[in-house]
């Protein structure tokens, strides 16, 4: 049995990661010029692990969804560096 569901498409990360590094530029505004400048030199080794905590949710996320599909389960897989949910469809009793 085949899925009637099929998603091909990843997920970007990239405007999430954004949009905390102009979240945190913002913050630092307030504590003028040199936690600006500190923050602007955080947010670069910190991208790595602000990716692997959304993945995490995603992954987390994946989790919930397959017990609520049960039997049926969606996977988290990574193409190309990107997460993508697959319909991992009805797994043989």
């Amino acid at each position: 049995m085949t899925s009637k569901w099929c998603h091909s498409d990843t997920i970007d990360l990239t405007p999430y990661v954004e949009k905390l590094r102009l979240e945190l530029a913002v913050a630092a505004e307030a504590g003028g010029e040199d936690a600006r400048a500190l923050a602007e030199r955080l947010t670069a080794p910190l991208e790595s692990a602000i990716r692997l905590m959304l993945l995490d949710a995603l992954s987390a996320a994946s989790d919930e969804i397959t017990r609520e599909l049960a039997p049926g389960s969606v996977e988290l897989r990574l193409r190309a560096g990107e997460p993508d949910f697959a319909d991992a469809g009805r797994r043989p009793g």
